[in-house]
């Protein structure tokens, strides 16, 4: 899954500014830790029903002439989880403080730190069924052992008695990550260190800023100035907006005060024509795709609601890295924010766009705020999903 990256207007920062590690191997959570963990315990579904799944990387062995090692792969994945220390994180609940406590694994060759499988299929349906499982299941992982990683091997028959080591062609590799330790764009990151550490070249650094040092500075970051000027902001925008006068949408059930946990999802692909109209928008008005569609969707929302509303609020899932120290970090940065805003129908699209685009920069600056903290401006006693309505 993939995360709309808001532009940054704040530039890079100073070497002052500029956050190190902190060497510590024990923390707080971080908040977004802290939040999806809640939101696992107090909505309890069926796992084919949740709305937090995992994140399943999908990997196929397809050249004819090109061979991986089992062997290599473990020895990358240690090197990998010894870099990126998230990936060795314990995350337990601690009863006396009323606090979600994070702690790094110490490396000792004789520790388990993620889960491993090899299966054998015949059959393509075989691999879907798999991938459904590494999508949903809880059981794969112990957040309190640290084990927040699973590498699953699947064979075809034919290929399972050439050699032991070895994985051959049309092989397949999963990797399934918690969500408390990876994001979409930790992807790209997690693939990227992986090629290396297969080939012997992955480079660590001690001093590196780790996830764990992340999650402290964003706590002090809550206790300057930049606390109250975020909380200013976000009043301001939310000050006005009533979140008890829902949108009229259509709807084939009533809506629920509190929020179940069920979940289900709709895929569709645009047009080619419509993609490269859009693209061509995009670089004509200088704004993200992310921004074109958005204000598509505000005037969508506004002519289904047969234009009764002015005020619309809508709930976007954004990678939150809002410095570039975070950007080759392995971890769980996104944060759900609402994109309010004050739709005037006498404006011209164009002028709607720039209206958007100034919604997404100002909400960029802003995002280190907490959703929790943001959400309590919303409705101080919303349950722990209090928006988006859509």
């Amino acid at each position: 899954m993939e995360y709309i990256q808001l532009s940054n207007d704040e530039g890079t920062p100073s070497v002052e500014d500029k956050w190190h590690s902190l060497h510590v191997n024990e923390a707080l959570a971080s908040y977004t830790q802290e939040y999806l963990w809640r939101l696992d315990e107090q909505i309890q579904v069926p796992e084919q029903d949740s709305i937090l799944r995992n994140v399943v990387l999908i990997l196929t062995v397809t050249n004819n002439d090109t061979s991986l090692s089992i062997r290599r792969m473990k020895v990358a994945l240690n090197n990998i989880i010894q870099k990126h220390s998230i990936l060795r994180t314990r995350l337990k609940y601690n009863t006396a403080e009323d606090c979600l406590t994070q702690s790094i694994k110490p490396l000792r060759d004789e520790d388990q730190y993620y889960s491993f499988q090899i299966s054998t299929i015949a059959r393509q349906e075989e691999l879907g069924n798999i991938l459904r499982a590494e999508q949903m299941s809880r059981s794969y992982f112990n957040l309190e052992q640290g084990i927040v990683l699973r590498c699953h091997l699947i064979r075809y028959y034919l290929n399972n008695n050439v050699n032991d080591d070895l994985l051959l062609d049309g092989d397949t590799i999963l990797f399934s990550f918690h969500r408390s330790a990876f994001d979409g764009d930790s992807a790209s990151i997690f693939l990227h260190d992986f090629q290396l550490a297969y080939m012997n070249e992955l480079s660590d650094n001690d001093d590196a800023l780790k996830y764990i040092d992340y999650s402290i500075y964003e706590r002090e970051i809550l206790m300057t100035d930049k606390k109250d000027e975020a909380v200013a902001y976000w009043n301001s925008i939310l000050d006005e907006y009533n979140i008890e006068k829902q949108l009229l949408l259509p709807f084939d059930h009533s809506n629920r005060d509190r929020r179940t946990g069920h979940s289900s999802s709709v895929h569709f692909e645009l047009d080619d024509d419509l993609v490269q109209k859009m693209i061509l928008c995009k670089g004509q008005m200088n704004v993200s795709i992310f921004q074109l569609a958005l204000s598509v969707y505000y005037v969508y929302l506004f002519k289904l609601t047969n234009s009764q509303y002015n005020d619309i609020c809508v709930g976007s899932v954004i990678a939150n890295r809002y410095r570039p120290d975070l950007k080759s970090l392995i971890g769980m940065f996104v944060s759900v924010l609402p994109f309010c805003l004050k739709f005037d129908p006498t404006l011209s699209f164009s002028n709607i766009l720039k209206h958007v685009q100034q919604l997404s920069v100002k909400i960029s600056k802003y995002s280190y705020l907490p959703n929790k903290q943001i959400s309590s401006l919303l409705r101080p006693h919303a349950s722990i999903l209090p928006f988006p309505q859509t």
